[in-house]
């Protein structure tokens, strides 16, 4: 009986020790982990930067750390939630945006969104980023705009990484 009573009393302390953050579900960024470099096309031409991403306290923090060569400079956290995944990005314009994800049936995170708001047009607008043609090395990161609901949307920016060496 005493056994009985103490293992009743471990359990859930054993139980606890495994953080949501351990789970399968949290290992959908995995594929964005990493160094790289960054190319894209801005108003004024060809631009170029870096992006690190990294796992962070123990683990359970996806950190980005964005560098454009024109200094613009930002970074997120994204973290796995009992709803799901959440992203919060802060940049040296002051910008301060936060994204709910969508993991996709093979457990990855390839799409942030964020609430809808009323544009300068006076529109309501939802804007997401996605990530796209994912291999070990390359991938293609999209931030779009949609003014229909999410039934259409447009590209705004289009990033393409390639793996630091």
């Amino acid at each position: 009986m005493r056994a009985l009573l103490l293992s009743l009393l471990l359990a859930p302390a054993a139980l606890a020790q495994q953080t949501l953050c351990e789970t399968s579900a949290a290992d959908g960024l995995d594929f964005w982990v990493g160094s790289w470099d960054l190319a894209w096309t801005s108003a004024s031409g060809p631009a170029t930067g870096t992006n690190t991403i990294t796992r962070d306290l123990g683990g359970c923090v996806i950190h980005e750390r964005f560098a454009a060569t024109t200094g613009f400079k930002g970074e997120s956290v994204s973290v796995y939630t009992p709803s799901g995944w959440r992203q919060t990005w802060v940049d040296n314009s002051g910008g301060y945006l936060l994204f709910e994800g969508q993991t996709y049936d093979d457990g990855t995170v390839r799409e942030m969104r964020m609430a809808p708001f009323e544009n300068a047009s006076g529109e309501m607008q939802i804007n997401r980023m996605i990530w796209e043609d994912v291999t070990a090395n390359t991938l293609t990161w999209r931030w779009q705009a949609s003014t229909d609901g999410g039934d259409s949307w447009t590209d705004t920016w289009v990033i393409y990484y390639t793996r630091a060496e």
